[in-house]
């Protein structure tokens, strides 16, 4: 019965500190996002990928080593209805920040898996 017990409230405070996590995760990676910075490098490629496949609706002539994110940011570019480069920026780092976010979910239950319970929340 005292097992039942402590497993019952070990499942009532992951409940409780997981959301917590995941918002407080959200907060600490647009706190210190640089929304008024352009991207550079890597990040630009996939960016100028993603517009001209959602602006000229054609796949482009840009050698890229994959274009999954490029074209899974595409259809996101298609649907905000702004011409500024900033904000197809912006909207590019908000969404790997959503994504990253949700890795948290995936991770707590493979973790879940390999070490007791107290130490997934861990993990995460």
């Amino acid at each position: 019965m005292q097992l039942e017990k402590n497993k019952f409230k070990i499942l009532s405070q992951t409940k409780i500190l997981l959301p917590i996590i995941i918002v407080s995760s959200i907060l600490v990676k647009l706190y210190y996002l640089p929304f008024e910075l352009p991207l550079t490098s890597d990040g630009f490629a996939y960016f100028e990928f993603a517009v001209e496949t959602s602006i000229l609706n054609q796949y482009p002539e840009i050698v890229l080593p994959n274009d999954g994110w490029s074209l899974f940011l595409s259809f996101f570019f298609s649907i905000l209805p702004s011409s500024n480069v900033i904000d197809f920026m912006n909207l590019q780092r908000l969404i790997s920040v959503g994504l990253s976010t949700l890795t948290i979910i995936p991770v707590y239950f493979i973790a879940k898996r390999f070490v007791s319970n107290p130490y997934t929340l861990v993990a995460v």
